[in-house]
């Protein structure tokens, strides 16, 4: 069983206990399965490979996935990979169609002022260059936007 996998049914276990299907349940269930693929490719390439064993680069529209990606991405030396995420028709978006929900982009992302002068937390990139319209996740959990043509590693879902 994939450790991920175990974590999550340990954790589901150790706070509500199980429940039968005919009882109403406060938790929801869910599963994940992840594959960090060491190969380097262009972010294309990666997803033609995530796709070909019936999947797709990984998309994070919530913090509960973006900690597993998280916690992959540690157990290795690489410093970011290759995500889900593309810049196409003025917007960000998952590949898989799932909405943008929980962000976490790097400071490269862009700020904005409020209006007290302050800062506020990291917005994605609008507009990026025509090489900076991949996503990429660091090992520091931020975002970034990369060019597509660069090799990385990548996080099959």
């Amino acid at each position: 069983m994939d450790r991920p996998l175990l974590w999550i049914l340990l954790l589901t276990y150790a706070l509500s206990g199980w429940y039968d299907a005919h009882q109403p349940n406060p938790w929801s269930f869910f599963c994940i399965s992840l594959t960090l693929v060491s190969e380097n490719l262009r972010w294309e390439e990666a997803l033609e490979h995530c796709r070909r064993q019936e999947g797709d680069l990984l998309a994070m529209p919530s913090d509960t996935r973006h900690l597993l990606a998280l916690s992959e991405l540690q157990k290795t030396q690489t410093q970011r990979v290759w995500v889900g995420l593309r810049y196409l028709r003025n917007r960000w978006l998952w590949v898989n169609g799932d909405p943008m929900g929980f962000q976490s982009w790097s400071k490269a992302g862009g700020r904005s002022p409020r209006d007290n002068g302050e800062e506020t937390l990291p917005r994605e990139p609008r507009c990026p260059a025509l090489d900076g319209s991949c996503g990429a996740l660091t090992r520091e959990g931020l975002w970034e936007a990369r060019d597509c043509r660069e090799k990385l590693s990548f996080i099959c879902d």
